[in-house]
């Protein structure tokens, strides 16, 4: 006899599935691979031609959190388009339990995948451009690269909330990723923008997971910045979680999504 799924096996189960779907489609992973490739090369011509030195590893680090934020805002953003090209965004919104655990499984299925971007670039650096990882950092890297999904998964989870209303929601993706990539310190460090502009990169949990990812290819761990990442983390969930809620309930009480 089956068993009946409890609520987190069903999660679980739907992170599961939608990770299969994005890694079945030809075009997102070869997208997944070469993006991050494409910015570390950038990234590290830029530094051998830079008279300060810079830490090749660092660079590998950024380029990778660099794929990975391209990953989770034009997957997120792609994934809810076809769900709703199918037709079956309106079921989920109709179906028994809560259609916000139906999106944070999209975005969190989006934010492993794009893990792998983060591994494709290490690897290329580590064959194309002599970068090294000590063994001795290895656990710290892993560690604080589940600590950058989580933050991630939190923002595209917020994020999520404007797709689901949205009729082209890779175009609301293109219009954040460049701004995220900078006011997150994946580019440049913080501390080299506006003092006005250091306010709001702080108020990123993604800012924090890449500080804290920094520190890791130094064999450091960087405990406040791990915390202030997780606290921020919950609070961008909880206001996705809210968000998408309130989305789902409108369009019930509408008959329809009123999209935009």
């Amino acid at each position: 006899m089956t068993r009946p799924l409890t609520p987190l096996r069903s999660f679980v189960s739907n992170v599961r599935f939608y990770l299969l779907y994005l890694s079945r489609s030809r075009i997102d992973a070869t997208l997944n691979f070469l993006l991050p490739i494409f910015y570390a090369t950038i990234a590290h011509l830029i530094a051998e031609a830079s008279p300060d030195k810079i830490d090749p590893l660092a660079i590998t680090v950024g380029a990778g959190l660099m794929g990975m934020w391209t990953t989770v805002m034009y997957g997120a953003g792609g994934l809810i388009k076809e769900q709703r090209r199918l037709g079956l965004l309106e079921l989920l919104l109709a179906a028994p339990g809560y259609f916000p655990s139906s999106i944070a499984s999209m975005t969190i299925a989006v934010s492993l995948f794009g893990l792998e971007a983060m591994l494709g670039t290490v690897a290329w650096a580590y064959f194309v451009f002599d970068v090294s990882v000590a063994s001795s950092i290895v656990f710290e890297l892993v560690v604080t690269a589940g600590i950058a999904v989580i933050a991630m998964s939190a923002v595209g989870f917020m994020v999520a909330a404007v797709f689901v209303r949205v009729r082209k929601a890779e175009s609301v993706a293109e219009a954040v990723i460049a701004p995220l990539w900078l006011l997150s310190g994946v580019l440049i460090p913080v501390s080299t923008l506006p003092s006005s502009v250091q306010l709001i990169s702080k108020l990123l949990p993604m800012t924090f997971g890449a500080q804290a990812l920094r520190a890791a290819t130094r064999g450091v761990w960087d405990l406040q910045a791990i915390g202030i990442c997780f606290l921020l983390s919950l609070i961008y969930g909880a206001i996705g979680w809210m968000a998408v809620t309130a989305a789902a309930r409108s369009s019930r009480s509408h008959g329809g999504m009123h999209l935009w």
